[in-house]
């Protein structure tokens, strides 16, 4: 499965009912857009003083054989399918991550992100593994991307991560 608009929408209110009166503003950015696109933002947050920005990302199977989202295991993009910078290299105090877990939404700063994958070899890129492994870089072979798999539970206990009941 992929972020749908349905999947922002959810993320909004979400976040609307869990910060209550702290959200003074909150807006999904435009599809396709240089905020979107190599910002990797989809929402803009407003909390007091601080804005936010948060790359969504729909649950997915881990292969496409598979018919179920994989919860226990989320990707982490270190360089997209056209060779730029990927979502996990955002170094900014003010960036997050949000994953679609179903009944609710797990939200990371990419900076904690980075520090948790500092021992993935990204030089590296293994193939037709299965995607198996955790923290092993991998890649397809028709395309430039770098990614890895971090177990849900090593996320949950990183400083930043948040965990949103899903509206």
């Amino acid at each position: 499965m992929q972020k749908s608009s349905e999947d922002l929408v959810s993320f909004i209110r979400s976040v609307q009912a869990y910060y209550g009166e702290r959200v003074s503003k909150i807006e999904a950015t435009a599809f396709g857009s240089k905020a979107d696109v190599s910002g990797h933002t989809d929402v803009v947050v407003v909390l007091g003083d601080t804005t936010l920005t948060v790359d969504v990302k729909g649950a997915k199977a881990i292969n496409r054989a598979d018919t179920e989202a994989n919860l226990d295991r989320l990707l982490i993009e270190h360089t997209n399918v056209r060779g730029d910078t990927g979502w996990v290299r955002i170094w900014d105090e003010h960036h997050y991550v949000a994953w679609d877990l179903g009944a609710e939404w797990l939200i990371v700063k990419t900076s904690d992100l980075m520090v948790l994958c500092r021992d993935v070899q990204w030089e590296f890129r293994h193939k037709g593994q299965g995607y198996t492994k955790d923290f092993l870089s991998y890649g397809r072979a028709d395309r430039l991307d770098k990614f890895c798999y971090v177990p849900t539970t090593a996320l949950n206990v990183l400083p930043s991560a948040r965990r949103i009941p899903k509206i």
